[in-house]
């Protein structure tokens, strides 16, 4: 992936792709035949690590062209205009379709108990889903993250602005500092939110939880832990650090997703959905945890991983993953009610095989219908996106070797 300034992070395109193979690996266990507490416990833990993953990876690229105006000031502060424009460009077009042709299929083939209506569509498409428990899953279980996501859109050249404002006049050391603070400042606000919203609603299932805490505030401090890995990644002492304790980088990765997956597993067999004391830090870690592999990988792009990450193969996996990602939860429902259906030929077949074969057909039916939704939907917006960031180019560019940093915003 290439940044807005032309820095390329290249075991980014592999760091999604997993992340949403994680959302997917979720989805699939929650419809399994098996729904013992681990297996709910594990697949919840895989869908919040991929979705921690990407919040973080959002704030660590988005963030490239902020940080150097703000810290560095070797150029002009991003043109708000263009930023706007090539944002939807990158996710509205191939969202809005999935909004419409998921909420065809739901009304068609689905027939909820409760019927979607108009505005569950409208406030899908105007990102206001994420405002009602009623609304924030109606339509798909993953959409609500593009309201998040749309809400960090917005609130990330604000804070910047303001940043950028406030720094005017202070050494490159006190503009770090200044960025740095006020960055844990946003991690630590993000959890004493959360802390009060659980306290206050007591989430009872996953879409209140959504509703209450898993909202724009509740997980800006994910967006802030990426922003800081950037900032750890783009300054020279910092990196040389994370290259020369990879080691020490790789057991905060593992303690930190580690750690998460015991939550996890406790909210679901002690506690449940709602427990305030666990929804409080269970995302921040899991952040902390994505972060630090992110670091890992980036620090030092000779590192087998970080080659096998920026291949060929996962370049092409990462851009079919947006378009994994809208849809496979239709697909996987669609796979599922068909392999419930009591065929002559699967009577005696046991109900895990049975799941197990639709979810390979879902797999298998996904891959060209994501390929050509990026073909024909994603691709020529994307190419217009590029052509707009192509206009605002840093006043000066810093070339960074690729053994120092070797993701874009896509």
């Amino acid at each position: 992936m290439r940044t807005t300034d032309g820095v390329h992070f290249g075991p980014a395109d592999g760091i999604r792709a997993l992340a949403i193979a994680l959302v997917f690996l979720d989805h699939v266990g929650l419809r399994s035949p098996e729904r013992s507490a681990f297996v709910v416990a594990m697949s919840l833990g895989s869908g919040g690590l991929g979705v921690a993953a990407l919040f973080v990876l959002s704030g660590f690229l988005l963030s490239v062209p902020y940080l150097r105006a703000i810290i560095d000031r070797d150029r002009a502060f991003p043109s708000s205009a263009r930023y706007a424009q090539a944002r939807f460009l990158r996710i509205y077009p191939l969202y809005a379709f999935a909004v419409i042709a998921v909420a065809i299929f739901v009304i068609a083939f689905e027939r909820h108990a409760i019927p979607l209506s108009a505005w569950d569509v409208i406030s899908h498409l105007s990102f206001l889903n994420d405002l009602e428990s009623s609304t924030v899953v109606s339509v798909s279980p993953v959409f609500w993250t593009m309201a998040v996501d749309v809400g960090f859109y917005i609130m990330l050249p604000l804070g910047a602005w303001w940043a950028y404002r406030h720094t005017s006049g202070r050494s490159r050391a006190a503009r770090l500092k200044f960025v740095v603070s006020a960055l844990g400042v946003v991690i630590f606000a993000s959890i004493i939110y959360r802390v009060i919203a659980g306290a206050i609603f007591h989430p009872e299932d996953s879409a209140d939880v959504v509703v209450a805490i898993r909202n724009v505030p509740g997980m800006a401090g994910l967006f802030a832990v990426g922003i800081i890995a950037q900032v750890l990644i783009r300054e020279t002492a910092s990196r040389d650090i994370l290259r020369r304790r990879g080691g020490a980088v790789v057991a905060v990765a593992i303690g930190g997703i580690a750690l998460y997956f015991v939550l996890q597993l406790f909210m679901v067999l002690v506690e449940g959905i709602g427990s305030s004391g666990m929804l409080a830090v269970d995302d921040t870690i899991a952040a902390i945890g994505a972060a630090a592999i992110l670091l890992f990988l980036v620090a030092d792009s000779r590192r087998p991983l970080s080659q096998l990450l920026s291949s060929r193969t996962m370049v092409l996996a990462a851009s079919l993953s947006y378009a994994w990602y809208l849809f496979h939860p239709t697909v996987l429902d669609a796979m599922q009610k068909l392999s419930t259906m009591r065929f002559q030929a699967f009577d005696h077949a046991h109900p895990d095989v049975v799941y197990a074969a639709a979810v390979l057909v879902a797999a298998l039916v996904l891959l060209p219908f994501c390929y050509a939704t990026h073909l024909l939907i994603e691709k020529p917006f994307l190419r217009k996106k590029d052509r707009i960031l192509s206009g605002d180019k840093p006043r000066i560019v810093r070339t960074i070797s690729t053994a120092d940093v070797s993701v874009s915003s896509g």
